[in-house]
């Protein structure tokens, strides 16, 4: 329970600092890039402490139970030739809308 509070109010420190990064001056509050990667470290930390706790505890636990090496090989050959194209579909996107130097920002993925 407590971590969960924790988790909440360090993602809502990370969002209001992305607020203030991405419309400086339009909700009170101006931050800089510094200050957004700072509050993006600081709510990864409980993240980070739950990825190392999984490898150190559970590893030998998940090595012994995943796929066969066959089927992880399938998955690869399936799954590779398309990370290029949601990449560039990404980048095509983001290029595509997002705002020029001048115009107004608003808090949105574009």
């Amino acid at each position: 329970m407590l971590l969960g509070v924790v988790m909440t109010l360090l993602f809502a420190l990370h969002g209001w600092t992305f607020l203030a990064w991405r419309t400086p001056g339009g909700f009170g509050a101006t931050r800089s890039g510094l200050a957004l990667l700072a509050a993006g470290l600081v709510a990864a930390i409980p993240a980070v402490g739950v990825l190392v706790g999984v490898l150190v505890g559970a590893m030998p636990y998940l090595l012994g139970r995943s796929a066969p090496p066959a089927t992880l090989n399938v998955l690869s050959v399936m799954v590779l030739p398309f990370a290029p194209i949601i990449l560039g579909a990404q980048i095509w996107v983001w290029r595509t809308f997002h705002p020029g130097k001048d115009a107004f920002r608003f808090p949105s993925f574009f």
